[in-house]
């Protein structure tokens, strides 16, 4: 079925580069690191690794998306008995920094903030899902659908139909193109609001796919089982070390990460035009 909030991809996608181009860039980052890395993953990243009972387990940082800190995990199971995972018990302790180190990294403390949870625990994948699905029906309704609004409008072109016009000739002309172009806004305002929830929906449906295959999601890891995923917790960042915890089968594994909260400067870009190539170097002389 051809919905109208399917628009292509890549139409999408530069709106979407568009839209970060004109925003303003943050004036920090931050630097998520593992405490003691004793092994790597595959692309070079430092990561901690842990194995019990023949189960391995593997944990690095992957990055910062939208105020949300993703790590990257691996399960593998090699004993000869299931074991349960389920991302959405997964939990960090934050430690946060005082105000000396607050001022020292830039990171202004909220007053208005007294109270900081011992416990933050990961975005559960299957709420995350529930609530992209949900809002994917509204946003695909309201693109094929007429609002109230809307119908209010069409009820008072019909009575404004029937109503006739008074006046002379040139009043009564008047009169018919300030409601034909007053049609002709509505028409596009109404259309316009329809793209903006295709848009809205066809960018719920991109997310949505993006928590269904890449998110360690809850699961039964069989005997030989392996599982890959990213796990996603709210980022807070007053934090100085996340003390990430993880409840795999009937073990709890810590695994502790140094979060600096880092400037972001501007690095110009070399001025050599990328058509004049360097001199070639002088022959050696033997």
């Amino acid at each position: 079925m051809n919905l109208r909030y399917s628009l292509l991809r890549g139409a999408l996608a530069t709106l979407i580069t568009a839209a970060g181009l004109t925003s303003c860039a943050p004036s920090y980052y931050l630097a998520v690191k593992p405490g003691q890395p004793d092994s790597e993953w595959p692309d070079g990243r430092p990561s901690m690794s842990t194995n019990f009972d023949w189960v391995e387990v593997q944990v690095c940082y992957s990055h910062l998306r939208d105020k949300e800190l993703l790590l990257e995990v691996e399960i593998r199971n090699g004993s000869d008995s299931a074991v349960a995972v389920n991302p959405g018990t997964f939990y960090y302790q934050p430690v946060m920094m005082d105000r000396a180190t607050a001022k020292q990294n830039a990171v202004q403390m909220n007053a208005s903030v007294t109270f900081v949870p011992a416990q933050v625990y990961a975005i559960d994948p299957e709420h995350r899902l529930e609530q992209l699905r949900t809002k994917l029906d509204s946003e695909a309704r309201k693109a094929n659908g007429t609002s109230a609004l809307e119908w209010l409008s069409l009820v008072g072109n019909l009575a404004e139909d029937l109503t006739p016009v008074k006046g002379t000739e040139k009043e009564k002309q008047a009169e018919e193109v300030r409601r034909e172009q007053a049609r002709l806004d509505s028409r596009i305002y109404f259309e316009d609001q329809r793209m903006d929830h295709a848009v809205k929906a066809d960018q719920t449906v991109i997310e949505k796919e993006f928590w269904e295959t890449k998110m360690l999601r809850k699961h039964i890891l069989q005997p030989g089982e392996l599982v890959h995923g990213y796990v996603t917790f709210p980022a807070i960042d007053q934090t100085l070390l996340l003390r990430v915890a993880m409840p795999v089968g009937e073990r709890t594994l810590i695994f502790d990460f140094d979060q600096e909260r880092k400037k972001a400067q501007y690095e110009p870009q070399p001025t050599t035009p990328a058509s004049v190539s360097a001199a070639p170097p002088a022959p050696s002389v033997r």
